[in-house]
């Protein structure tokens, strides 16, 4: 037997000794009914060396596509929403000031396409700061694959990505915008603002593992999504994210 500091595994059996936490139970995966598998059923892909979380590779596929989804919705409505806004205040509300896109769909386009190239570098954080809170919340190591890493490593992944993708976001918009031009400062500072929220996201997501929240991308559900989310607005990272933005806008009118 094999002690992996929470329980013993039992090479012969392929399983653990014991059951794992019943808080462990996910019913929604065939992997996550047995409380006494290992790594998911599929020990030739996944290593646990904590003996409690393993990140896998469709776990992060996932949160990032969740976070692409969301920051193309957001680009989107960031582009969208102050055309209709500015119809609205010529001659009051009209039907026809939704329909904003014979002149404006070149924008929204790039818009869209550039909130999800930066959406999902912050995608990438909500899933190591929710495997870090689990890993806490259990004693236990944070693992990706078979490689057990650091708290200080998963916070530097994630905010590398999130600047990255923050660069890259901004570099497709305005590429593809007949409305903005391609600006090295503006670059940098919207890299920097993604790597910021990418921060916050990744210390939300600490406190819904922590919380028992699922992990994004792990099973969605619309209940765990909700609690996702409203525990990041009640701990204040919306609030923090909404005063970023402000902050970011002066900045680019500045430099």
């Amino acid at each position: 037997m094999y002690y992996c500091r929470s329980r013993y595994y039992v090479p012969k059996w392929c399983r653990w000794l014991n059951a794992d936490s019943i808080s462990y139970l996910d019913p929604e995966s065939i992997g996550g009914l047995n409380l006494y598998c290992y790594c998911m059923n599929n020990p030739i892909m996944y290593a646990d060396p904590s003996g409690h979380f393993v990140i896998t590779a469709t776990m992060i596929w996932a949160a990032i596509g969740i976070g692409t989804a969301i920051g193309a919705g957001i680009g989107f409505g960031a582009a969208y929403i102050p055309d209709v806004i500015e119809n609205v205040k010529v001659d009051g509300f009209q039907w026809s000031d939704l329909n904003t896109f014979e002149d404006n769909w070149q924008h929204y386009i790039g818009a869209t396409l550039g909130g999800a190239v930066a959406g999902a570098g912050i995608g990438l954080c909500s899933m190591l700061g929710a495997g870090l809170g689990v890993a806490l919340s259990t004693g236990t190591a944070l693992s990706i694959g078979g490689t057990a890493i650091s708290g200080g490593t998963a916070l530097a992944m994630g905010v590398s990505g999130a600047f990255v993708s923050g660069g890259l976001g901004y570099a497709v918009r305005t590429g593809i915008s007949n409305q903005e031009t391609f600006e090295w400062s503006d670059m940098f500072i919207e890299a920097g603002a993604n790597a910021i929220s990418g921060m916050l996201t990744f210390t939300g997501a600490i406190v819904g593992g922590i919380m028992g929240v699922k992990v994004p991308g792990a099973a969605f559900s619309f209940k765990n999504f909700a609690l996702y989310h409203l525990g990041a607005a009640y701990f204040g990272v919306y609030p923090i994210k909404a005063i970023l933005a402000y902050i970011k806008k002066k900045l680019k009118e500045r430099y």
